[in-house]
């Protein structure tokens, strides 16, 4: 589902980032904020 491609897709508005990119969110952005 469209969840799971944005998460697949590193799509920061979901609060999630491509794990090949190793990068990390901002904390609000994990909090789904």
């Amino acid at each position: 589902d469209e969840a799971r491609r944005a998460w697949d897709a590193g799509d920061e508005r979901f609060g999630v980032v491509d794990s090949r990119l190793a990068r990390i969110p901002a904390p609000e952005r994990r909090l789904g904020g």
